[in-house]
């Protein structure tokens, strides 16, 4: 079902943000 795909991709896209806040947080 292509609307669980495009969740998907938008809950990894969510993810990615979060780890590169947190990578963010870690270089300061």
């Amino acid at each position: 079902h292509p609307d669980v795909r495009c969740r998907l991709k938008e809950c990894i896209m969510h993810l990615e943000s979060d780890t590169q806040k947190v990578e963010d947080e870690t270089l300061q």
